[in-house]
């Protein structure tokens, strides 16, 4: 109330001065003028700071698209991004895309900073912030004058924060790997039992199994055997070369150690592992087509046995398809049925058997030989069913003689299985490397039951007797029936046995490898993909991965790859 008074009061007295020389109209004239000054710098001002919100939201544009630039950029192999100076162009540019141009930004009104991060548990979060200055525009409010002091020009400033999580996974690179688990009926267990040593040269040992109860734990080395691994300059291992997803064991007598292992990094063994996965999943599995339908088997031309040299149990055969036209031409077929039950077949006991090149063979009662029989498999894809053999060896050659593969792979359908070697016995395989099958090409996809109508004619891996690239052994996916390898002597393996819901066991006093080099290590890929394993004698079983020389199929199939993703997010 006494501030409106004295309002009141003030008028009333400049009205009465001023009155009698302007009238009315001039008094409010004059007052307009006075305070014209104030309303104007007030509008000005009004103007001005809704026209600076407007460039700094346009300038904060700008400077999210830098930030995200340089982060997306820096993970562009092709942009050859590795610091702030060679991401500059790219965010300046990135800059005047998003405000149009409108401040005209360069390298020296926007500016990068980049924190690389640290990697840890494979993932690594590295930052870039980029901050972007201008000049304030200044229009109304640098009116100066008549009591106004004006707005002094400066500068406007807008910055950004953008991270990138980059994640890299590691598969692969085991060359002894159990995929069995405590899901499946056959528990997946590495163990090796006697004085014998299992090394994986230049390569992983891994046991997905999640067992852990003393001796029973998912690798085991008991009785003085040793389980390691060992470096190699070409394929040099970085992190743990034992993994399981359970535990590990040895008793006092036994070791199990990987590469550069101490007891600081706990021998270089992790437990408790993420479970790898199978990585030959995708393969198709093994036809039944020939042995579950009568008509498709009795199809099958009959193998013909031929004397090479020599009679009796000293003789040299051959094995061959016949010819399609009775003998008279060179056109044979690609494919024939073995019948051990036949009487049209004689094997020697202490001779040589030869089965030829490029053929597909079908063994619907197995294939065995005595001790002394030296056994060659040609090229080719080699069939055998246990189903109607009272669930016996599918293959079986005994020991005191040798056992070679010449670019072969055996499959095992049914409940069926090998035993290959014995006491001095030298095995010699080799799985194919050329002419051969793609393993994501052979048969159905995975997982898949093969209920075959078609004619097998239709199937090229028949017609064409080509076995499957880098696999050596391959067993159905519901084939449990376990397989040996007894090597009496010296032996070479190249290739991938795998046998996924199926033991592998190995056994003798002599060692099993890849081919070897001059220095006396492994130059090839021998490796075993099985449900679980076992190994014992006095010998040495020696799993590798090769280099990954155009020969060598089956290390491209195994080999440890690595997977980058990377996601740019901005945090402000």
């Amino acid at each position: 109330m006494f501030h409106k008074l004295v309002h009141n009061r003030c008028f009333t007295a400049l009205r009465a001065r001023f009155t009698p020389f302007l009238g009315r109209r001039g008094a409010v004239a004059l007052i307009i003028a006075l305070t014209a000054p104030l309303l104007i710098a007030a509008t000005g001002l009004a103007v001005d700071i809704g026209y600076w919100y407007q460039q700094q939201d346009t300038l904060q544009s700008a400077t999210d698209a830098a930030a995200l630039a340089a982060a997306t950029s820096n993970e562009q192999s092709a942009y050859g991004v590795i610091n702030a100076t060679t991401a500059e162009p790219y965010a300046v540019n990135a800059a005047n895309s998003a405000s149009n141009a409108q401040f005209g930004l360069t390298s020296s009104t926007v500016n990068l900073t980049y924190t690389p991060g640290v990697a840890a548990n494979g993932t690594t979060i590295s930052t870039w912030q980029a901050t972007a200055t201008i000049p304030r525009a200044s229009f109304f409010s640098r009116v100066r004058g008549m009591g106004l002091t004006g707005v002094l020009p400066g500068t406007q400033t807008a910055d950004s924060t953008a991270v990138v999580k980059t994640v890299t996974t590691t598969s692969g690179g085991a060359c002894l790997l159990s995929l069995g688990t405590a899901g499946q009926s056959t528990i997946g267990n590495l163990s090796t039992n006697g004085n014998n040593l299992v090394d994986a040269f230049g390569c992983n040992i891994t046991a997905d199994s999640n067992a852990c109860n003393g001796n029973k734990s998912a690798i085991s080395a008991i009785g003085g055997a040793t389980i390691t691994t060992t470096a190699t300059s070409v394929n040099s291992l970085t992190g743990p070369s034992i993994f399981t997803a359970g535990c590990t064991y040895h008793d006092s007598q036994s070791n199990i150690i990987g590469a550069n292992g101490t007891s600081d990094n706990n021998y270089n063994v992790e437990t408790g592992a993420p479970v790898e996965s199978d990585p030959l999943y995708y393969m198709g599995d093994v036809p039944t087509f020939w042995y579950d339908n009568s008509a498709n088997l009795a199809s099958l031309p009959a193998c013909v046995e031929y004397l090479v040299s020599g009679s009796g149990n000293s003789a040299s055969v051959l094995i061959s398809p016949p010819f399609q036209d009775n003998g008279n031409s060179n056109l044979r077929y690609t494919y024939c049925l073995f019948d051990s039950s036949s009487s049209a077949y004689s094997i020697p006991t202490q001779g040589i058997v030869t089965f030829s090149n490029s053929v597909s063979y079908f063994f619907n009662n197995g294939f065995s030989t005595g001790s002394g029989t030296s056994v060659t498999f040609g090229t080719g894809i080699y069939y055998f069913d246990g189903t109607a053999n009272n669930n016996k060896d599918g293959l079986n050659v005994g020991g005191g003689a040798a056992v070679t593969a010449l670019g072969t792979t055996f499959v095992f359908a049914g409940s069926t299985s090998y035993n290959l070697g014995g006491s001095s016995t030298a095995i010699n395989m080799n799985a194919p490397s050329t002419n051969c099958v793609e393993p994501q090409n052979y048969n159905a996809p995975a997982e898949i039951q093969n209920n075959y109508t078609a004619s097998f004619y239709n199937m090229t891996t028949i017609e064409n007797g080509q076995g499957i690239c880098g696999i050596l052994i391959y067993q159905a996916r519901n084939d449990v029936l376990g397989g040996v390898l007894n090597g009496g002597a010296a032996s070479t393996i190249n290739g991938i046995i795998y046998t996924p819901k199926a033991g592998f066991t190995s056994t003798g006093n002599a060692t099993i490898s890849a081919t070897l080099g001059a220095d006396g290590t492994p130059t090839g890929t021998f490796a075993v993909l099985s449900d679980n394993f076992n190994v014992s004698g006095t010998g040495k079983l020696e799993v590798s991965i090769g280099a990954g020389s155009s020969s060598d199929l089956a290390a491209s199939l195994v080999k440890q790859t690595s997977s980058t993703s990377s996601t740019a997010l901005l945090v402000n």
